[in-house]
């Protein structure tokens, strides 16, 4: 389960801020011509790529929490692991 968590956690921080940049960056040289619709169109693909790949390691992450509440037998505290704490 920490593993999952560190993995969204890293998606969040990390690659969907990048792939946010290098979107912005490829639509302002797209705008200046120095790059072609195919090149803005392959960076928004990969950005789009890191937000569904994002999904599933939150997806993973959930599936973990609960597969481990039930071999405990109980919830987690609901504060100790909220999505937002995913950071």
């Amino acid at each position: 389960m920490e593993t999952a968590k560190q993995k969204a956690a890293f998606y969040r921080t990390a690659v969907l801020p990048t792939q946010q940049v290098v979107t912005d960056q490829t639509l302002l040289r797209y705008n200046g011509m120095f790059v072609g619709v195919f090149d803005l169109l392959i960076a928004r693909q990969e950005q789009i790529d890191s937000g569904r790949d994002y999904i599933e390691a939150l997806d993973d992450y959930w599936e973990a929490r609960t597969e481990l509440e039930r071999v405990l037998g109980r919830r987690l505290p609901p504060g100790e692991l909220r999505p937002s704490s995913l950071e």
